[in-house]
């Protein structure tokens, strides 16, 4: 791996792990957050562990023989 590629896997790994923190920080919060609002965060929370999942997964296959 390059270290052009390595600096751009950093970053698209870093955004969604940005974005699990910062939403779970707000619903850990004690301060008021609507149901709807919650439900969105948690949505987001849940789409970006599965962006993550997948790069990681990715990295973790076995080069083809």
């Amino acid at each position: 791996m390059t270290d052009e590629e390595l600096r751009r896997l950093r970053h698209d790994m870093r955004t969604p792990l940005t974005i699990v923190a910062g939403f779970s920080e707000v619903l850990a919060a004690d301060g008021p957050i609507s149901d709807e609002a919650r439900r969105d965060y948690a949505a987001r929370i849940q789409a970006a562990a599965e962006e993550l999942r997948a790069m990681i997964d990715a990295l973790l296959e076995e080069p083809a023989a």
